[in-house]
């Protein structure tokens, strides 16, 4: 089936208050996810099976198949550490070497980031695994109930810009679905992340389920160093009328959002996100030099019509604000 993109999602703005961005990107690349029916990768696609539409018109562009390209990939892995997360964080712990096993892998390098009152680079950019390995194993718990995660990705965007941009380009993102206290708005994430031409992934938990699925040696092997508060959750109502983060940022730039309850469930996670990101074909096209203005993408396989196919469904140009969907 092809990923459409309601059409309330394309023809509300963002007040005239929001943050522009004013630079036209010289590129527009476009990472598409092509699976079957029982969610495996479809191999073995030329761009005569694809069709790219902008804005609803037929557009010339370039594809590169999986194994094609030889670019690495640059991941930050953004990771919500806040007090309330602590049951969470005793399962992340444990995924560090995951990471170069299946996101990045030879030639490829991460960097870790954790979000709570404060962002901090906990690693910067490495290609040893040993080292995000490490980085994972001592993850701190910050502000009891504090997780910038917009902040958290803000600053992912700051060190992309800095870096190769022949790399592609990935941010996983693990937390909460909703932001605990960031000032980066959401739509601000959202245009510089089109802008770096990065694809999100995010993987969530809730932080009131977690700790029913933590087992008393996994508390005691922190040597009582961790703590939390099972009424937390449920004592803050209000965090439910946010946005969900999770969702909107994995949609709007072609990733996927998983959640996870168990360890199990978030290796199962950082594994098929794994595979996703080594089985994507990349297109790209120069966008037209029309007034600025928000573009919708869609993708079509037309040889496979049953084949689930997901991409980033928005780019825009010059002084555009990106459409703001209803929060769920």
């Amino acid at each position: 089936m092809i990923y459409r993109i309601p059409l309330l999602l394309i023809t509300t703005v963002l007040s005239a208050q929001q943050p522009t961005f004013k630079a036209q990107a010289p590129l527009v690349v476009v990472p598409v996810t092509v699976s079957d029916k029982n969610g495996n990768p479809v191999y073995g696609l030329t761009a005569a099976d694809f069709r790219l539409l902008d804005n609803g018109q037929p557009r010339a562009f370039h594809l590169d198949s999986p194994g094609e390209y030889q670019a690495g990939v640059s991941a930050v892995i953004v990771i919500q550490t806040s007090g309330v997360s602590g049951s969470a964080l005793l399962k992340v712990k444990k995924t560090g070497s995951m990471i170069n096993g299946y996101i990045t892998g030879e030639g490829s390098d991460a960097a870790v980031i954790t979000a709570a009152g404060k962002v901090r680079v906990v690693q910067d950019f490495t290609a040893d695994p040993d080292a995000v390995g490490a980085a994972f194993r001592h993850l701190e718990v910050g502000a009891p109930s504090s997780g910038r995660d917009l902040d958290g990705i803000a600053k992912a965007l700051d060190m992309f810009a800095q870096r190769d941009r022949t790399r592609r380009r990935v941010i996983l993102l693990i937390s909460e679905t909703r932001d605990r206290g960031s000032t980066t708005a959401l739509a601000d994430v959202l245009r510089r992340a089109q802008q770096e031409n990065v694809t999100i992934w995010t993987i969530s938990y809730s932080a009131f389920v977690t700790p029913f699925t933590t087992s008393a040696a996994d508390w005691q092997d922190e040597g009582g160093e961790w703590s939390f508060n099972l009424l937390a959750p449920i004592t803050e109502p209000a965090r439910f009328a946010k946005a969900n983060i999770a969702n909107d940022l994995a949609h709007y730039t072609g990733g996927r959002h998983l959640s996870f309850a168990r360890l199990k469930s978030l290796e199962d996670d950082l594994a098929s996100i794994g595979k996703e990101v080594h089985t994507q074909y990349l297109m790209s096209f120069v966008p037209s030099a029309d007034l600025p203005a928000v573009h919708t993408i869609e993708v079509q396989v037309q040889t496979h019509p049953e084949a689930t196919v997901r991409y980033r469904p928005l780019y825009w140009t010059g002084d555009s604000n990106i459409p703001q969907r209803e929060p769920r």
